[in-house]
């Protein structure tokens, strides 16, 4: 899962960002987005060989490079904030219906990506030595849902769209959600207790698309969100 997560972060933001990073035409007026990059990079790589580390059972150097998660994560979600708020100010000044409607759906679903990236990864680092396995699963629920982004840009690249970009991520998302859950059963014959969280998180990233667009009791949020950019 874990490889799975690098390889949808570098195809989602392949276009965007790595390419013409690489042929050095990337140009953008916001100092943040490179922050961003550097950190979100740090997070999915670490990510990778921590859980390397676990499954090879050196858990004596998997717990020293957790304690960069300290700082990796906490950085990660403050240069992402400074960027959202600074997209929703764009998309605030643009005006009009549909970009009022992505201001809804978007600040949505990055302000509940937050929220519960925030508890995650806050109790997965509290519950490190009292229970591993919850650790563990918190943490891969928190990165699934930091891939959010990239799998948004995923769908919005598609060429047929049968669906909006943000539900067809959501759909996705939810299925990343899912798919530990059941490996568990098909592995162990039970389900963890944790996976009812899991669970609640695939119904989250789904209703909240259809609630943002269809319903207004998040318009004043969103505009006071987009306010502070």
């Amino acid at each position: 899962m874990s490889l799975l997560i690098l390889a949808i972060a570098i195809a989602g933001f392949w276009a965007s960002y790595f390419s013409p990073l690489a042929q050095l035409q990337f140009a953008h007026d916001n100092p943040w987005v490179h922050w961003h990059a550097v950190s979100a990079g740090a997070w999915v790589v670490l990510f990778v060989v921590q859980t390397h580390l676990a499954a090879n059972q050196n858990f004596r150097l998997h717990k020293a490079l957790g304690l960069a998660a300290l700082v990796v994560i906490p950085a990660t979600l403050i240069f992402g904030s400074l960027l959202m708020l600074d997209f929703f100010a764009r998309l605030l000044d643009e005006g009009g219906a549909d970009s009022l409607l992505t201001l809804r759906v978007i600040s949505l679903i990055n302000v509940t990506n937050l929220l519960a990236i925030t508890l995650l990864t806050g109790s997965a680092f509290a519950l490190r030595r009292s229970n591993g396995s919850l650790h563990k699963r918190f943490m891969l629920m928190a990165t699934i849902l930091f891939a959010g982004p990239a799998l948004l840009r995923i769908a919005g690249a598609l060429p047929y769209q049968i669906v909006p970009a943000p539900l067809a991520a959501g759909v996705l998302l939810a299925i990343l959600l899912l798919a530990s859950p059941f490996r568990s059963k098909m592995t162990t014959g039970r389900f963890h207790r944790s996976d009812i969280l899991a669970a609640l998180l695939a119904i989250m990233v789904v209703a909240r698309v259809p609630i943002a667009a269809f319903s207004d009791m998040w318009s004043r949020p969103s505009i006071w969100l987009a306010s502070l950019g």
